[in-house]
Formats: C-alpha cells, sequence, structure tokens
C-alpha cells in the first residue's frame, strides 16, 4: 500500500505532518516535523533546526559562547551583554 505523504515529507511513515522520515528539498528537520524555516533561538546543522542557549537571541551553536545576540536576562529583566561571542550578565 502507497502512502500520501504531507507536503513537507519526502518519506514519511504516516500522512500528517509529524510522520515524516526525511523532508523534502527546502524543507528542514524541527524534532518529528519538516519546517521551512527554523524560529528565532535556532540555528541550523546538517539540515536541522537546534535550539540556542537560553541566553542567546541567535547563534550558530547550542553554547552561551556561540551567541550572535543576547536575550534578555530573565533574573534581573536587564539584558545579557555581548562579549566576543558570549552573553554575560
Amino acid at each position: 500500500m502507497c502512502l500520501l505523504c504531507h507536503y513537507s515529507c519526502l518519506t514519511c511513515r504516516g500522512a500528517g505532518p509529524d510522520q515524516c522520515k526525511v523532508c523534502a528539498k527546502g524543507f528542514l528537520r524541527r524534532k518529528s516535523l519538516c519546517v521551512s524555516k527554523c524560529e528565532e533561538g535556532e540555528f541550523i546543522v546538517d539540515g536541522a533546526c537546534f535550539s540556542c542557549d537560553k541566553k542567546c537571541v541567535t547563534c550558530f551553536g547550542p553554547r552561551d559562547y556561540e551567541c550572535y545576540t543576547c536575550a534578555e536576562n530573565t533574573l534581573t529583566g536587564l539584558g545579557y551583554y555581548y562579549y566576543g561571542f558570549k552573553c554575560m550578565m
């Protein structure tokens, strides 16, 4: 029996958008979904979206020293400051 995959899937195990095995061209993997772009606070590695460190708004990796821009400090309500790719209090 053949399955009709969601348009974001190249191959799938069911019809829903969360049933993709491989994403279609132009889509990125975010957990069980294939999406057209990563959200703010995520970065791309090998066609998949991963979360930035909580101190980062935008980043190029998962660690607190791989930030492009810093988030607001939720403890003080003031922003972290940016120093050499790292967001600090």
